[in-house]
């Protein structure tokens, strides 16, 4: 995964976070939660509890705590994030149970593990979770996590889970978004190409945008398709970090396992909500190769693969040089705002940096690609068809940005005009052009 030029940006945005989002917040008080049953989930804030939960003694920063009531056993599963090396011991979970009519403390070992290690490794803070089985008929609203050797604890919360009967199809979540770099017409057309491909909601984690793009949010979350998620959680651990002994590499990998949390809460939040879930960014989409609806296809590669419990899509490389190289000159005649069918050259579909669709009821771990850990060795990932299924399109500038030059050069001999992207351009010159005619701030 490239990180050379990405790296200066994230840890300058990073650095330059609007500190009076977190100072806002009512750092102390929690609120009870309870399970939601509802035709439509409600419009989340993360302002019922704190940002971020610390844990006295340790390099330990927990952000949100869930039931997991699947797999014939119940969880609370706590994620958060941790320094390397410095959070160790045996801990455990205690919560109120009511027994037999009256309320007693219940205890239960928590096991504590990394959901990924493996990139970016070189990172000094990693995201971890805490499982903790309790018994199917305890419904606590907070959870103590304690260390057995000291008596240190910090209590967090149980979770709001929103559920829907029946659930929606697909969901996109969006890892956290910041700064305001945005521009108003790519973010719509590809809003409106997740809607023309049959995306039922994209869900954005959202930590400080700025700009003309929040009006862009704000417009869409006002027609159903976008649901924002505040997550100041990422200023929280920016502040908390020793920033001053890091270098901008160590940084970037902060970012990445924040990221990682975010992730998570976003499964667990909607899981009840969405049966199928996508984690991809904002220069990604995932394609049907038939004229059909994503969700179509998913369903037939659900049928082929009923054990998937991640859905591989290829990736297709759609850079800026490709339409340097053969179009510059020929006249384009596609509409200014549309950036996907102006670069519609691209690679063949092929394995690299290949991006997931999760089956939510099978799904434990993620991370960036593909799923980690499964309730069940019999699930996994499975890669789909790009002939048959459909594949992912990743606009990404200039080749030479994202890969060395003989790996571009061995790309390049795979360009074509992709069959796919093109199908799009009718409906998109006209939804696309209506909403920012709309908005007027482009």
């Amino acid at each position: 995964m490239s990180r050379s030029r990405a790296t200066a940006a994230l840890v300058i945005g990073g650095l330059l976070v609007v500190l009076y989002v977190v100072t806002r917040l009512d750092l102390s008080r929690d609120t009870t939660s309870s399970v939601l049953v509802q035709s439509e989930p409600p419009a989340f804030s993360a302002y019922r509890h704190r940002v971020v939960y610390t844990f006295p003694g340790l390099e330990l920063y927990l952000y949100r705590a869930y039931i997991d009531d699947r797999f014939n056993k119940n969880l609370i599963r706590i994620f958060g994030i941790e320094k390397k090396n410095n959070v160790s011991g045996n801990f455990r979970c205690s919560w109120s149970a009511l027994r037999d009519g009256i309320t007693v403390q219940a205890h239960a070992p928590a096991h504590k593990y990394m959901v990924d290690t493996s990139w970016p490794n070189w990172s000094p803070h990693f995201a971890n979770n805490f499982d903790c089985p309790i018994p199917a008929d305890d419904s606590p609203s907070h959870v103590l996590l304690s260390r057995v050797e000291d008596g240190a604890s910090v209590t967090v919360p149980i979770e709001l889970t929103p559920v829907r009967t029946p659930r929606r199809r697909l969901a996109v979540c969006v890892k956290p978004v910041t700064g305001g770099h945005f521009r108003v017409d790519r973010l719509v057309e590809w809003l409106e190409m997740q809607r023309q491909a049959g995306v039922e909601r994209v869900i954005i984690y959202n930590t400080d945008l700025a700009g003309a793009a929040r009006f862009v949010l704000g417009y869409y979350e006002r027609n159903g398709l976008v649901q924002v998620v505040d997550y100041p959680y990422l200023t929280a651990i920016l502040q908390k970090v020793n920033a001053p002994k890091y270098t901008p590499e160590k940084f970037y990998a902060i970012y990445q396992q924040v990221y990682l949390v975010a992730m998570h809460d976003c499964l667990y939040r909607f899981r009840k909500t969405y049966e199928h879930m996508s984690f991809i960014d904002v220069d990604e989409v995932i394609l049907p190769t038939r004229n059909e609806s994503l969700v179509t296809a998913i369903d037939r590669a659900r049928t082929l693969y009923p054990h998937a419990a991640g859905l591989l899509f290829l990736t297709a490389w759609h850079f800026e040089d490709y339409y340097r190289a053969h179009d510059s000159s020929t006249g384009d005649k596609t509409a200014s705002y549309l950036y996907m069918q102006k670069y519609k050259k691209a690679t063949n579909p092929i394995d690299n940096q290949p991006k997931c669709v999760v089956v939510t009821d099978y799904v434990i771990t993620i991370n960036f690609h593909s799923v980690l850990d499964v309730f069940s060795k019999m699930y996994g990932n499975q890669r789909v068809s790009p002939v048959d299924i459909g594949y992912l399109h990743h606009f990404r500038g200039l080749c030479d940005a994202k890969f060395e030059k003989k790996t571009c050069m061995e790309l390049n001999s795979t360009v074509r005009i992709d069959p796919v992207i093109p199908r799009y351009e009718a409906a998109l010159r006209t939804s696309v052009g209506k909403v920012l005619e709309q908005l007027q701030v482009s």
